[in-house]
């Protein structure tokens, strides 16, 4: 038979096509590919926390967890700013939402008519699964009126005065928006109407939900490392190929190879090792069920299993995977779901003064 020189333009333009289609449904994944594929992280932590669900598989990372830190978890108090602008980095510790922090006194919650594990952990913003750690000898589906149930001991938030002193242009609204109060609340606080004028020089009484005497505020996160923001939480294009889109479901932080890179927070080393398209990983996972992801190392100091302590060095800063350039990548994931990490990066958690963790017993 004879071939053509139609007839191999034919055949290798089939052979391209096959090979495409091919790599449509089995991408690249080798070191180095030309983007980051999200989905490994994805799936890494749907595993291990499916591995947990297990009915049968008990849940020694938890234990462990209970073992390192205690069993009381804190009370995480979002600044209600975030909720408008969760890319802000603004320090907003004097204006935090309190609605998961418990009402109860003394870390015990008094069960009521029609209580469930569901509605309580929805009025205390405490976990079912840790109301089950906390009362582990109690049925959860034989509830009785008038039962002490342990829940998290976290401070109940109190009115706290402090003062606003009117300046020129200044209107009721604008001064109640910035001291994320109600401007209502504000009149009726200084015995005046919605409608009556400010003065120059007039001081406005303020009251604000705080944290009662013998409480601070401590970051519930910190950041691993100090540098510029070189890509942020989002969709944004593919670095590697800016004609497509995806979504990058962590920060990136600039700094130079080698610089240590720093735990955001008390937790369990779950995975160290390497991953296509990130190199060497860290994921740690801390109370709560949050897991944390630092990627891109040029040298990981832990190993799975380890315990480790917010600030500890427990990796450097590298390029390796699929990078452009030293950073790090830097995830928070609430379970399997991604969260903004500035979100997380906000957030505080009440302490008492002497400087014992929230979450430790």
């Amino acid at each position: 038979m004879r071939i053509t020189m139609v007839d191999t333009i034919s055949m290798r333009f089939s052979a391209v096509t096959i090979l495409l289609a091919a790599c449509a449904v089995f991408p690249l994944m080798a070191e180095g590919n030309s983007s980051e594929p999200q989905d490994l992280i994805d799936d890494a932590i749907e595993k291990y926390f499916s591995g947990i669900k297990s009915a049968t598989s008990a849940d020694i990372d938890q234990k462990k967890l209970e073992q390192a830190f205690g069993k009381r978890t804190p009370a995480i108090l979002i600044p209600d700013s975030i909720a408008k602008d969760e890319a802000s980095e603004k320090d907003s510790s004097e204006s935090f939402s309190f609605s998961n922090a418990s009402e109860s006194e003394g870390g015990l919650y008094t069960v009521k008519s029609g209580d469930t594990y569901y509605s309580i952990s929805k009025d205390l913003g405490i976990s079912v699964a840790m109301l089950k750690t906390l009362n582990p000898d109690v049925d959860q589906n034989d509830l009785a009126i008038g039962q002490k149930l342990k829940v998290k001991g976290s401070p109940k938030p109190v009115d706290k005065k402090s003062y606003y002193v009117v300046k020129k242009g200044d209107t009721l609204y604008e001064i109640a928006r910035s001291n994320s109060v109600d401007a209502k609340d504000v009149a009726a606080w200084n015995k005046m109407d919605l409608h009556t004028p400010l003065k120059v020089g007039q001081k406005l009484l303020i009251f604000k939900k705080g944290l009662p005497e013998g409480y601070s505020y401590r970051a519930v996160f910190i950041r691993p490392i100090s540098g510029p923001i070189t890509s942020g939480y989002g969709r944004r294009p593919n670095p590697f190929a800016r004609s497509s889109y995806h979504f990058h479901k962590g920060i990136d932080i600039g700094a130079p190879m080698g610089t240590e890179i720093k735990a955001a927070r008390d937790g369990l080393v779950i995975f160290s090792g390497r991953m296509n398209g990130y190199g060497n990983v860290v994921f740690l996972r801390h109370a709560d069920g949050y897991v944390s992801v630092y990627a891109h190392a040029r040298l990981r100091k832990v190993e799975k299993g380890d315990i480790v302590r917010q600030g500890q060095v427990i990796a450097e800063v590298g390029r390796t995977g699929a990078a452009t350039g030293p950073h790090l990548h830097f995830e928070v994931r609430k379970l399997t779901q991604p969260m903004n990490p500035f979100v997380a990066l906000s957030m505080k958690e009440a302490v008492p003064t002497h400087g014992q963790a929230a979450y430790k017993d």
